[in-house]
């Protein structure tokens, strides 16, 4: 059975060879091209402009994706365009990054094989092993998901800075941006939603049972997830925080010289206060928190100083 990573990889290499042959596409024909929503296919052209050699912010070792309005234009590099040579370092490092998913997800059989045939043009006799570390509930999670049991967990909120306790249903577990996740049908929300394992204090099996909610596991390629009751501001920030603008949901109003400004999703105040903290932003809308940068220094000056 193939994975859908495996998939969206193979969708998202021939969308890269066909705009390094064509130079710019309508995005409905590429989207009806290659089977997907449009949707999806504007989340892949996103993913593909971090697809390349690293360091990843150099000029020309990454696509230049660039979406005007229901057109996409690309710029590919000229490695695209043969397979790569690699010296000894070079191979065992993709082995071992290789391996690494194999590890996340082992039905990734294409992977195993090409992977086989690197290990042994390096002559490795005994392979390569790799390790990733697993939060105290991802066993709990796996086993759930396969028998279709719910769990009571109790779940810190980077959002709100707080524990809850709650049931949830787990559907799909996947490794994303250096974490793991669980889709699951949570009860307090009544919604679909990714929960991150090593926020997870406790959980316990309720003894209860349930049927998977159709196409949600879907979610699992996608882990930004705020609540609903999310409150869109707008932040004008220095220079420096232009890596605010990698975070998926974050959208890039006005840059200028000596500022951006940006408009992003927040749900309570300590989120907030914490990135403004960190970035040294200051809130432009809405009007009622644009004093909030001023409040929370005086804070932490009262408490610290």
């Amino acid at each position: 059975m193939r994975h859908p990573v495996e998939d969206r990889l193979e969708r998202l290499l021939a969308i890269l060879a066909y705009l390094a042959e064509h130079g710019s596409a309508r995005l409905d024909d590429l989207a009806s091209l290659y089977r997907v929503t449009r949707h999806q296919l504007e989340t892949d052209l996103r993913l593909a402009m971090y697809v390349g050699v690293p360091p990843y912010d150099l000029p020309g070792e990454t696509p230049e994706i660039h979406l005007d309005g229901d057109t996409v234009s690309a710029w590919v590099p000229e490695h695209f365009s043969h397979p790569p040579r690699l010296n000894r370092a070079e191979a065992f490092a993709v082995l071992t990054i290789g391996r690494a998913a194999l590890e996340l997800n082992p039905g990734l059989g294409r992977l195993r094989s090409a992977l086989d045939k690197v290990e042994e043009a390096l002559e490795i006799g005994s392979g390569v092993d790799v390790a990733i570390d697993e939060p105290a509930a991802l066993e709990h999670f796996r086993e759930a998901c396969a028998d279709r049991r719910r769990l009571e967990i109790v779940y810190w909120s980077a959002w709100r800075d707080e524990l809850t306790t709650r049931q949830v249903d787990p559907f799909q577990v996947f490794y994303a941006e250096g974490a793991w996740y669980a889709v699951c049908a949570d009860d307090s929300s009544g919604s679909i939603r990714r929960f991150r394992l090593d926020r997870v204090e406790r959980c316990r099996d309720t003894g209860v049972t349930f049927e998977p909610v159709p196409g949600a596991g879907s979610l699992g390629l996608e882990v930004f997830d705020p609540p609903e009751d999310v409150t869109t501001v707008q932040l004008r920030l220095p220079p420096s925080a232009r890596w605010v603008t990698d975070y998926v949901g974050v959208r890039l109003v006005e840059a200028g010289d000596d500022h951006l400004v940006v408009e992003l999703g927040a749900v309570g105040v300590v989120w907030l206060e914490r990135l403004l903290l960190r970035t040294g932003g200051e809130v432009v809308e809405p009007e009622e928190l644009r004093g909030l940068t001023g409040e929370v220094a005086r804070r932490v000056l009262a408490r610290y100083g």
